[in-house]
């Protein structure tokens, strides 16, 4: 597992609040064989009970997950506002993961605007697609959030 693989990773996993992640690697291995969530901060496993894999990028009940964070995203308070009638109104209808075929696109709907499309990947296999997608927007989203402080 390259270096860049083990970021994205751990990218994904801080933004679904996963603590205690560590590259997991063998004695003369280079590389990582992979992420894994440890007991403690220190990294500390128990082997009796098998090792708790974090792989996104493989597992798709995992990459699910962030699908379903997306999608529960409220963002309204980092778009623009106005007031009508006394009320606040946002320019923020939600967050679209939209899965077709080998494709992955995540886009915005907005209440004035027409979608703002976020993040596109087609690739060879709809879980790559996704897994890409969803890289490209914690990006956005990290760049959003940390521009808005």
């Amino acid at each position: 597992m390259t270096q860049q693989e083990i970021q994205d990773l751990l990218l994904v996993g801080k933004f679904m609040d996963i603590n205690h992640l560590f590259p997991y690697q063998c004695r003369g291995d280079e590389e990582p064989l992979g992420l894994y969530i440890a007991d403690d901060e220190e990294g500390m496993l128990d082997y009796k009970n098998g090792i708790n894999w974090y792989n996104p990028d493989t597992d798709y009940n995992q990459l699910m997950n962030v699908v379903e964070r997306i999608e529960s995203l409220d963002l309204k308070e980092y778009m623009y506002q106005w007031d009508q009638e006394g009320e606040t109104q946002y320019n923020f209808n939600g967050l679209v993961v939209d899965i077709t075929g080998n494709t992955c696109e995540i886009y915005q709907e907005n209440t004035l605007d027409p979608p703002n499309t976020i993040s596109r990947h087609q690739r060879e296999t709809k879980k790559e697609a996704i897994y890409l997608s969803i890289i490209r927007f914690i990006k956005w989203y990290n760049d959003l959030i940390l521009n808005n402080k």
